[in-house]
């Protein structure tokens, strides 16, 4: 019979120094980072992009609204001066008329003034806007695309509401005319 002892069978019995623990640690804590950094950027742009879309629908929401209103009344669009007065009766919600992507304002729309008042565009009404995000943030804000945000609220584009009651997100060098 041989003799116990009480050696250590393996380095791993030994008892770690305080110094490899905190190395240990510090590459925890590393790699933590590093994982932090790539995923930040991507929740991120998830952010933007719900934005983005939140956006879309109030414009096709507006843009609707302000049609609605043009069957009510003739066929013509609300005057510009008071165009969100006009069609906040044809619209469900009345926080579609605040731009999601500002947080602590209110607005963010404007109508195209060159269509206030006027009658329904027969011949083009899918290429005339008529409800754009504006840089002007008051409400009824209204005219011929001289405030569209510049630049684009949405990374590189501005939303539109055209006139036909579809909305789109369009590149600054693409915006349509008044």
């Amino acid at each position: 019979m041989q003799p116990e002892t009480n050696y250590p069978r393996h380095d791993s019995d030994l008892e770690r120094r305080p110094t490899s623990r905190l190395a240990t640690w510090l590459v925890f804590i590393a790699l933590v980072l590093v994982l932090v950094s790539v995923f930040l950027p991507v929740f991120a742009s998830t952010s933007a992009g719900s934005n983005r879309t939140s956006c879309l629908s109030n414009m096709k929401q507006l843009g609707l609204g302000a049609i609605f209103y043009a069957n009510d009344y003739d066929e013509r669009f609300p005057k510009a001066r008071t165009w969100g007065d006009s069609i906040a009766g044809y619209v469900k919600n009345p926080r579609i008329f605040n731009e999601p992507t500002l947080k602590d304002k209110t607005d963010g729309y404007a109508f195209n003034s060159a269509l206030g008042g006027k009658e329904f565009p027969e011949n083009t009404p899918s290429n005339r806007a008529l409800i754009f995000e504006s840089s002007h943030l008051i409400w009824n804000a209204a005219d011929p695309l001289l405030t569209l945000c510049v630049p684009p609220r949405h990374r590189t584009t501005n939303n539109f509401a055209f006139a036909d009651g579809h909305a789109k997100a369009i590149r600054l060098d693409q915006t349509p005319r008044p």
